[in-house]
């Protein structure tokens, strides 16, 4: 799991993790704080044009497609399209020390 994200499930398997904040510090350091599938809080860099495309804000969902693809999905949209899949988040927790 990148960044150690929570794995949901949709049409296929995506990496997720709840905003708790987000940084929108300048032109080139644009950071979301986010919790991870452990419930710790990291700080993902993302970058000024993401953030402007995205328009995150707290309480929504930063989401890693794979292959390069992320996006941002307001809370509700995502609870309502994506499920939490908890056969893949017990397999990662048995490989965590």
């Amino acid at each position: 799991m990148k960044n150690n994200l929570a794995i949901y499930q949709c049409k296929r398997p995506v990496a997720a993790a709840r905003i708790v904040d987000t940084y929108p510090e300048g032109i080139i350091d644009t950071r979301l704080m986010v919790e991870d599938a452990h419930g710790d809080q990291i700080v993902l860099e993302v970058g000024r044009e993401w953030f402007i495309n995205h328009q995150p804000h707290n309480g929504g969902y930063y989401v890693d497609f794979g292959e390069g693809h992320t996006g941002f999905c307001p809370a509700q949209a995502f609870r309502y399209v994506f499920a939490l899949d908890a056969s893949i988040k017990a397999k990662a927790e048995e490989q965590t020390p």
